[in-house]
């Protein structure tokens, strides 16, 4: 750097002395000469090139400058060092009533006004929410959609894939697992992803139903997952005998409690394979447990007819 500020200085001085002293026409360029006889102007001229001449010998004289290194220095300051400089600032200038002390908060905290309330959560209290509100509840279905639109669904899987290996025996662990692929899937929409994340839900559903196998709850929701599946997978057969063990099972509780929609679904499967006859008779018997409902009722006034 140094040697090019030396060869600058020449030059500029050397263009000056050609630009002032007669005898010397800058290339390229016209300029207007003093007249030929001007000796205090020569003289000037002659001192300025010299003064520029032994600047720029001064500066090749001096010891070359290291080169600026390629990698850039990280400056890092941690908050103990900044509570330091904080407390030294106060010490010095004293705090005000009306200013409070400066709070330092972790990097990741959010100062946007929009920041979702669900992003301070850890995880294990938003399964902890989830087993509150009720896995199917209207509430547990809008906290899914939050933590979709929030981005945390990767979150709660995680925290729920740790706990259900370190606890294979809790059949509701494994139940809260595979709805929580579930409900990330319902997000995504057909891919490739979807049907990782819907097999993974399968697998769940079958280690909750090992470890209890009167879950009913796992195998309820394991006969709907697979009668999801498109029916070129070849999962219906599948689907219609989790559901005819799950109302095995109903009918010998003498009990439907919240799973009088199996009735549905499996006449709905069974009118998939053109068993039109055993889906009336599926629907029929769900509609006598349960007379008030529509879907059920809507089915069997239509297959009657």
């Amino acid at each position: 750097m140094r040697a090019a500020l030396a060869v600058a200085l020449a030059f500029i001085a050397g263009g000056i002395v050609r630009q002032l002293v007669p005898g010397e026409e800058p290339v390229g360029a016209a300029v207007s000469r003093p007249e030929a006889g001007d000796a205090r102007i020569e003289t000037q001229a002659a001192a300025l090139a010299a003064r520029f001449e032994a600047s720029a010998r001064d500066l090749e004289e001096l010891p070359a400058l290291p080169e600026p290194s390629a990698e850039p220095v990280a400056v890092t300051v941690t908050d103990a060092e900044i509570e330091a400089a904080l407390q030294r600032w106060r010490s010095a200038h004293g705090t005000s009533a009306g200013v409070p002390p400066i709070e330092i908060r972790p990097p990741e905290a959010s100062d946007t006004e929009d920041a979702s309330p669900l992003a301070a959560l850890p995880a294990s209290e938003l399964a902890a929410a989830l087993a509150e509100l009720g896995r199917f509840s209207e509430g547990a279905q809008a906290l899914y959609e939050e933590l979709r639109a929030s981005g945390r669904m990767d979150d709660l899987i995680s925290y729920l894939e740790r706990e259900a290996e370190n606890h294979p025996e809790d059949a509701e662990l494994q139940l809260e697992l595979g709805t929580a692929y579930l409900q990330k899937l319902f997000g995504l929409g057909p891919s490739p992803e979807a049907g990782v994340l819907a097999a993974a839900a399968d697998a769940a559903f079958d280690r909750a139903i090992e470890a209890d196998p009167s879950n009913l709850e796992a195998r309820y929701v394991k006969a709907i997952s697979l009668s999801n599946w498109p029916p070129f997978l070849g999962k219906t057969g599948q689907a219609i005998e989790q559901f005819e063990l799950l109302i095995a099972s109903i009918e010998e509780r003498g009990d439907t409690g919240p799973f009088v929609e199996s009735y549905l679904y499996l006449g709905n499967l069974y009118e998939r394979t053109g068993d039109h006859e055993r889906a009336l008779e599926t629907w029929r018997k769900g509609l006598a447990l349960d007379p008030a409902n529509e879907a059920l009722l809507a089915k069997v006034e239509s297959e009657s007819r």
